[in-house]
């Protein structure tokens, strides 16, 4: 272009738009089959995923103490939410990270503080993955975790039990699931013979057809009887809870008679705690079968007879004789109201005795004067 004028011919400048016009119907088309559509076959503008859309697709929170179970759990249910909400690769670490609280959130400050921020931020969703796993999954756990997936059985015809476990395991050892081949054999390893023989003949070469396979055999194989129906086992638990309550009743019932039994001996020896309770108690305190009175613990004493020194009934009720160590021992014995000294009574009293000795000597004086004194009168 020289001056404002073209300097191209006519078919230069034809081929030039043809191009042109080839690559805009190329990545339009190539945007139409990759971007989504609404039902009337229109290109919709697909909207980023916000921490709001994310939150609100309820996503489970991680605390640090739910064990590596629990951290796997959290995994799933974490990526289940990434692809609902239509998350980007960039935001899943920081995302996630909104979900830790307590001890959880207390490690991962501590990681920022270590890594750096701007390491942190970098950090993809599967390396966040391995700082998990290398924080929560300790090698303890992780021992008995490797010794249970590789001990795992499959127990009567329970496969979709030993199905789940086996996955779970599966997803917490990765390891043990590669190469596919080998994750193939241990799955077949532990179910039950009747089963295990006809999917080594079928070969499966992945682990879906392994498991798939394997539940069509269960189920066939408990049509014709050569496992036990799951309803059969849960029936048997059943009637064996139900002989476990009949037994329990049954010996209620022989505990209770048997202590009606002691109760009507005791009552028929010790009448006094017939008089007790024919009262009718009606208190909180359990009757107690040493001393016969109502009241929790060692209170056997509070209930003995001071007198007789015996327990079942107290000194008000006590038909013993009071013994001579009692007398002794309480010594509560008063003095004499006349005179003040112990060792007799009043009526007894040698003072009040005397008193009364010479009151009746100076009366009769009395009366010997006045007889003189009427007689001179006279």
């Amino acid at each position: 272009m020289v001056g404002g004028t073209i300097n191209m011919t006519a078919t230069e400048v034809e081929a030039l738009i043809n191009n042109r016009i080839t690559e805009t119907i190329a990545n339009y088309t190539q945007t139409y089959q990759t971007g989504p559509h609404d039902p009337t076959g229109g290109l919709v503008n697909p909207q980023m995923c916000m921490f709001k859309t994310f939150l609100n697709c309820k996503p489970r929170n991680f605390k640090g103490s739910e064990g590596a179970i629990g951290l796997l759990r959290w995994i799933e249910q974490s990526e289940s939410v990434f692809e609902t909400c239509n998350c980007p690769e960039e935001n899943k670490v920081r995302y996630a990270i909104g979900t830790l609280e307590g001890s959880a959130l207390t490690w991962w400050n501590s990681i920022v503080q270590t890594l750096g921020l701007n390491t942190t931020n970098a950090l993809t969703w599967n390396g966040f993955k391995i700082l998990l796993q290398e924080e929560y999954c300790h090698h303890n756990e992780m021992q008995k975790l490797e010794d249970e997936y590789i001990q795992l059985k499959m127990k009567g015809s329970n496969i979709e039990e030993y199905t789940t476990r086996f996955q779970q395991l599966a997803r917490l050892l990765p390891h043990r699931a590669t190469p596919p081949g080998k994750w193939i054999k241990r799955y077949i390893g532990g179910l039950v013979s009747q089963v295990r023989k006809l999917i080594i003949s079928a070969n499966p070469t992945t682990i879906q057809q392994a498991i798939r396979l394997a539940h069509q055999l269960t189920d066939q194989a408990m049509q014709r009887g050569t496992l036990p129906k799951r309803t059969v086992t849960a029936k048997v638990g059943d009637h064996k809870r139900k002989w476990d309550v009949i037994d329990s009743k049954n010996f209620t019932q022989q505990s209770f008679q048997q202590n009606r039994k002691q109760e009507s001996n005791r009552t028929h020896h010790n009448p006094n705690n017939n008089q007790q309770s024919s009262g009718g108690y009606n208190g909180k305190y359990p009757k107690c079968n040493k001393c016969g009175f109502h009241h929790f613990g060692n209170q056997c004493d509070k209930y003995r007879c001071q007198r007789y020194r015996k327990i079942g009934h107290v000194a008000k009720d006590c038909r013993g004789e009071l013994q001579a160590s009692s007398l002794n021992r309480n010594n509560t014995q008063k003095g004499c109201f006349e005179c003040g000294l112990s060792g007799h009574f009043k009526k007894e009293c040698p003072q009040l005795k005397k008193r009364r000795a010479n009151d009746i000597t100076t009366k009769g004086n009395s009366n010997n004067n006045t007889d003189v004194v009427r007689t001179g009168l006279l």
